[in-house]
Parts: structure tokens; sequence; C-alpha cells
């Protein structure tokens, strides 16, 4: 599963700004984890997500863990302005991200 294409097929979902999805490790496999910031118009979490990616993504693509973040600053960046994906990892496995409904 190529994390570009996750990342597409949530920002394809109405109210979804950015996606940012990487590969991470639970219990010895590995997953893709995304992470969402949501433009404000009216999807309301990641149950609403989660019903809107099960039409654009085969069930093997889907997250096995997500979250919303408030902003495109609660991604983790390097300087150069690139997408942190081991801080973006970390994040992922916090206690903040929950399994994909």
């Amino acid at each position: 599963v190529y994390p570009s294409e996750v990342e597409s097929a949530l920002e394809a979902i109405p109210g979804v700004k950015r996606a940012f999805a990487t590969d991470i490790a639970i219990d010895g496999f590995v997953v893709i984890g995304a992470a969402v910031v949501l433009d404000g118009s009216g999807i309301a979490g990641i149950d609403q997500i989660a019903l809107a990616a099960r039409q654009g993504l085969s069930a093997f693509k889907l997250p096995s863990r997500a979250m919303v973040v408030d902003s495109l600053q609660d991604i983790p960046h390097l300087p150069t302005g690139k997408i942190d994906k081991p801080a973006l990892r970390v994040l992922l496995l916090s206690g903040a991200a929950i399994a994909f409904p």
C-alpha cells in the first residue's frame, strides 16, 4: 500500500483539507496510519471519515490507526518543510490516534 494513495483518497473526501499517511508497526505488523486536517466545512470526526474512506479504498488500504488534528502546524515537519515521517509515526502511535473505526 502506498501512503500517497491513501492520502489522495482521504483528501478526496469533502471536508478533508489535508491527509498524511505513513507506515507504522503495530504488534509486529506494518500497517498504514493517517493524520487528517479538516477544513471546517462539516465532517465531524474520524467516524465520518472512515465511512467515506471505505467507499474509496479497498479494505486492506484503509488506515489501521488515524487521528484528526486541528491544523497543519500539528503535523511534524522538518526544517526543510517536508513531513517528518518518523515523528508522524510516533504521533500516530500515541494515545491521540485511535483504531480506524
